[in-house]
């Protein structure tokens, strides 16, 4: 099925809305968080870290990334996002 500009445009509005309500909850579980004392666990590059109530910070664990294995992929070659 083809799609009109106007979708692809209000796809991509959406996925922009989406992050900011995202980023607006994230922050606001955060700031709860702090305020009641919890400890809380982010990653931050490639580190699981967790912050100590009293804003001491400790690396859990470093996660470990593989290099992408992309194979028969030439240049021009046109991917498409599974839906």
């Amino acid at each position: 099925m083809k799609r009109n500009n106007t979708s692809k445009k209000s796809e991509t509005e959406d996925i922009k809305e989406l992050r900011k309500l995202a980023k607006a909850g994230s922050d606001k579980a955060l700031r709860e968080s702090r305020a009641l004392g919890l400890t809380v666990k982010i990653i931050r590059n490639n580190e699981i870290i967790e912050i100590l109530p009293d804003g001491e910070e400790k690396i859990i664990r470093k996660l470990e990334t593989e290099p992408l294995k992309v194979k028969g992929i030439k240049k021009g070659t046109v991917l498409c996002k599974k839906q």
